[in-house]
């Protein structure tokens, strides 16, 4: 998992960490206390990975996945507030799956390779041919009125945030978001034939919903 710092601190009762519950833990983990991480580690480490190994089907990505957000949770440990652990871990793993299939759009669209097409569990029925995807794309996209196409490609082909869109654009958040929405709701409907073979694509725009 990284280098940790090994600084310990005294735990109350002088228990062992891995005895503690998740919010003594916690507790600990915001002082630094790399004995507290490994305890939180130990404790849920599998149920991440199986909880993201149940989303992208490919234990590497899921191992890559359980890492990062252990990693950050080290990281940024005295700014969290977590309240449950266990929902914190299962949201951010969420969120890292959201990421791992937006990224595989981007480059399917890009390359026209979809690198994960290579995956084992990959099957006929979930491939569709490229060029017609593309198309589906660029036609739903002229659909769009100028100002929300606008607002698509930035957070599409330049992945700006909703306030980085807003400060370019000089509209309120709520404007773009409001953009964001209509898009939404185009693209779904053009892609409909796409949307259930390609879960890619689902997930895509989920997390453009989400942001």
């Amino acid at each position: 998992m990284g280098s940790f710092s090994r600084q310990t601190f005294t735990n109350p009762n002088g228990m062992s960490h891995h005895l503690l519950s998740d919010e003594l833990l916690l507790k600990l983990l915001r002082v630094s206390d790399s004995e507290a991480f490994e305890a939180i580690y130990q404790r849920h480490w599998r149920k991440v990975y199986q909880l993201a190994l149940s989303k992208v089907r490919h234990a590497e990505t899921a191992e890559d996945i359980t890492q990062h957000i252990f990693v950050s949770l080290w990281e940024r440990r005295q700014a969290l507030d977590i309240s449950s652990l266990e929902a914190y871990l299962a949201t951010a793993v969420k969120y890292k799956c959201i990421s791992y299939y937006e990224s595989r759009y981007h480059r399917s669209i890009v390359t026209g390779v979809d690198t994960a097409d290579m995956h084992a569990d990959a099957t006929t029925e979930e491939s569709v041919d490229h060029a017609d995807l593309t198309r589906a794309v660029e036609r739903a996209m002229a659909q769009l009125p100028a100002k929300t196409r606008e607002v698509f490609q930035l957070r599409r082909l330049h992945d700006h945030s909703v306030r980085e869109i807003a400060e370019r654009l000089g509209i309120s958040e709520k404007a773009v978001e409001y953009h964001v929405t209509q898009s939404l709701k185009v693209m779904r409907h053009e892609l409909r034939d796409y949307l259930y073979p390609l879960r890619k694509i689902t997930w895509f725009f989920t997390a453009w919903f989400l942001s």
